[in-house]
Parts: structure tokens; sequence; C-alpha cells
């Protein structure tokens, strides 16, 4: 007999694998489909990086002017700031009181953000704080009133 040498199973030849398992060819109308969708998916990924790259920028920017005022801020506190004579004070606080206003930025205010508790605990303080300015205030005017009418000695 022949001795013909054949391939043990699990050693078949790739053509006979391939011509064993159906081809399935994917329909032109769901091909197009799904690439359709891929070019949106792209088209959308290029807009968020856009966007993404647009807030970065912005970021950026806006922590370069933080640096910068940062920067300002401390050269200007690093100089101690030199204190005007008392003649010159009275000038210019005379000059301020006539009308003209300084002309200085003022901060914008920080929204200070309390719970409605500490809301009500600190408005509670704060009356009782005008509570005890108005009291004071009437104790000093009704004294002053007294001092007033009564006759004043004559100091020796």
């Amino acid at each position: 007999m022949h001795s013909v040498i054949r391939p043990v199973k699990d050693e078949r030849d790739i053509g006979q694998i391939l011509s064993l398992t159906p081809r399935v060819i994917m329909k032109l109308k769901k091909l197009r489909k799904k690439i359709r969708q891929f070019e949106e998916c792209l088209r959308e990924g290029q807009k968020k990086l856009a966007k993404l790259r647009g807030k970065l920028e912005a970021e950026e920017a806006a922590n370069a002017l933080k640096a910068a005022r940062k920067l300002a801020t401390r050269a200007t506190a690093a100089r101690p700031a030199a204190k005007p004579s008392r003649s010159i004070e009275k000038k210019s606080s005379a000059k301020t009181t006539g009308g003209t206003k300084p002309n200085t930025v003022k901060k914008a205010k920080r929204k200070l953000s309390f719970s409605p508790e500490r809301l009500a605990q600190l408005a509670a303080a704060m009356k009782a704080r005008w509570v005890a300015k108005r009291a004071a205030a009437e104790a000093n005017a009704a004294t002053s009133s007294t001092n007033q009418d009564s006759p004043s000695q004559p100091t020796t």
C-alpha cells in the first residue's frame, strides 16, 4: 500500500476553512449607512476637539492675566507707601469734601453664600448691634443736653 501523508484535522489548509465558512457580504445600503455614521462621528469629534481647544486657550489666557495681576499686586505691596505730611492730608481732605470724588476704582464685592440659618443669625446680630448703637447715641444725647441746661461751674 501506498502511504499518503494526510494532514491532521487541526492542521487544515486555510483555503479549506474559508470555503467551509459562508461569506457574508454586507448589503450596500447597510455599508453606506455605516460609512455615513462613521463620517458623522468623525465630524462631531472634530467639532468637540475645536471646542475643547478654544476652552483651553481661554483658560490659559485667563491664567496669564491672573498671574500678571498677582505680580502687579505683589510689586505694589512690596514697597511701603510713603505717608503724606499732615498739611497735605488737610489739603486733600478739603478737596475731597468739596464735592469732587477721588479717582479710585472700587473693587467689586464678592457675593457671599450663607445658609438661611446663618443668614438669620447674622441678621439678628446686626439688629442687636444697631439697637445698642442707637441706645448709646440716645444716652449720649441725653447726658449732653442735661449738661447744657445746667449752669457750668467756674473752674478755679
